[in-house]
């Protein structure tokens, strides 16, 4: 295992060939011991205005260790590991403050997490055991931006600005072409997309001695509240992490149907016997019609950007007369449809393990593993309830499958059907939110009409008109007599809602 250490640095000239020269050490003593095979350093000046490049030069010019680089000038930390990347060639790389307020030697540990198969191994300031020599000024403004930050993105772990941090090449590989943020959220926003990419993040205690000042200039407060703010937009609004990092057909995956026990009928590739699968073949689990508009290379390239084993597609309804208009607007309605439905969003366990759909497909392994525990592959129920517990990356790609000819009972079979698997495999963060939603709007209606007491039902009266409204500019006058199926259905999704946690639990404690 080959290590790259990248330490950027602007106006260091006093420390930074002492500090270089001490990490070069450590290094060493780690190849020594059999802890690394062989190490890299490279140093990135940030366009310094002192005499750093210079005396970088003087010192290590002539070092096969420590690569120099320089930058024109000043474009913020986040750039400078950047390009620091691009000149690396380790496996594992090192993010490292060159001013060493993290003493290196904190490195070994990192090593020690990733060989336990982590991708992603980061100090934090807020984990038991960390041991902070640290202004009260920065502990405060530390602490402020963590609140902040889990408020905004409910991330797992509570640092994400502590300056010492390894990543598997593949994770920086992958997350730098989605960076934006050059200067004072960089962190943020690359902890951020690695998480939504499924690698796995590792946090673990640091031993900080703080050298400088507790003074932290406003402006950068400012800057990195700025920052931040412009990667929730561009994560909740604009949806741009989510987005394939490439739509390449060069590599295309071969998808099957299971036709029996032993042979899988491929869709785009010839018929192939159970037992001779291969990483590159993914086995659609739903048996509803397919889409003939899917276009398996644009799929193949949405497998490859995100690294799924699990992928789930949208059911679209075409109705054929009035009536089954009528059920189709509600049952696929958005506001009633208990799951989350935004195009191309990556679903990490934070939010719905397993989305629910009429398009289900899995890897190779992950289709072995459903045969090996003896799960019925054509029961819906069952699959969803294995794979949620077992693994946790999955793909949502909205309207790229339909179901064509439903009945009035088979669509109102599966809503029901959907809403059961929901509550029995325990993922229930979307119904119950829904549900609670209804709940209390047709719980606020009841005590009006009770209590005589008209500002009670006002909220009632103003969602559901909006909702009308909304309807109406959509799908026009049709929507008026389907309006009351509506009303009917929010009333049992709200009471199915809210008691969903219950009813899972009751479910938990049979199994």
């Amino acid at each position: 295992m080959k290590l790259s250490v990248i330490m950027p640095v602007f106006n260091g000239e006093t420390f930074i060939v002492g500090n270089t020269n001490k990490v070069k050490e450590l290094l060493t003593s780690f190849v020594d011991e059999g802890l690394i095979d062989d190490y890299e350093i490279i140093v990135v000046d940030d366009g310094s205005r002192d005499n750093t490049f210079r005396v970088l030069r003087e010192n290590f010019s002539s070092s096969d260790k420590v690569i120099i680089i320089r930058n024109g000038f000043n474009q913020g930390k986040g750039f400078a590991l950047k390009n620091g990347f691009f000149n690396s060639t380790g496996d594992v790389v090192v993010l490292l403050d060159s001013d060493l307020d993290i003493p290196p030697e904190q490195i070994e540990n990192l090593i020690y997490e990733y060989k336990k198969g982590y991708d992603v191994v980061i100090t934090s300031k807020f984990e038991k055991g960390s041991q902070i020599k640290y202004p009260i000024f920065r502990r405060i403004v530390s602490f402020g931006f963590y609140v902040f930050i889990k408020l905004l993105f409910g991330l797992p772990f509570k640092d994400t600005q502590t300056g010492l941090k390894l990543f598997r090449r593949e994770v920086l590989e992958v997350c730098l072409s989605r960076m934006v943020v050059k200067r004072f959220a960089f962190d943020l926003e690359l902890l951020l997309i690695a998480y939504r990419y499924n690698f796995s993040i590792k946090s673990i205690p640091v031993r900080i001695n703080y050298h400088s000042s507790g003074f932290i200039n406003p402006r950068i407060l400012i800057m990195s509240f700025i920052d931040t703010i412009a990667i929730y937009y561009r994560l909740k609004i604009l949806q741009f992490y989510d987005r394939p990092v490439f739509i390449s057909k060069d590599k295309v995956y071969n998808f099957y149907f299971v036709k029996d026990d032993k042979t899988l009928k491929g869709i785009n590739c010839e018929d192939k016997d159970v037992n001779s699968l291969g990483e590159e073949d993914y086995i659609i689990l739903k048996t509803y019609e397919i889409n003939p508009k899917l276009d398996l290379g644009v799929l193949s390239s949405f497998i490859s950007s995100y690294r799924v084993e699990i992928i789930n597609g949208s059911y679209v309804v075409f109705w054929k007369n009035f009536r089954e208009y009528i059920i189709s607007s509600i049952l696929c309605s958005h506001m009633l449809q208990p799951m989350f439905s935004i195009r191309y969003r990556v679903i990490t366990p934070k939010v719905l393990n397993i989305p629910l759909s009429n398009f289900l497909c899995v890897s190779s392994r992950v289709f072995r593993y459903l045969i090996n525990t003896n799960v019925d592959v054509f029961n819906e129920e069952e699959v969803i309830y294995a794979i949620s517990k077992k693994y946790h990356s999955v793909l949502f790609v909205s309207d790229w499958s339909c179901v064509e000819g439903f009945g009035n009972k088979k669509l109102l079979s599966e809503f029901f059907s959907k809403i059961k698997i929901l509550i029995n495999t325990g993922n229930i963060g979307g119904l119950f939110g829904i549900g609670s939603l209804f709940f209390v709007l047709w719980f606020l209606v009841i005590l009006g009409v009770v209590y005589n007491n008209l500002f009670l039902v006002i909220p009632w009266g103003v969602f559901f008109s909006m909702y009308l409204i909304f309807k109406l500019v959509v799908s026009g006058m049709r929507f008026v007599i389907s309006f009351l199926v509506y009303l009917f259905f929010s009333f049992i999704v709200g009471c199915v809602g809210v008691l969903s946690p219950l009813l899972a639990s009751l479910k938990k404690s049979k199994v």
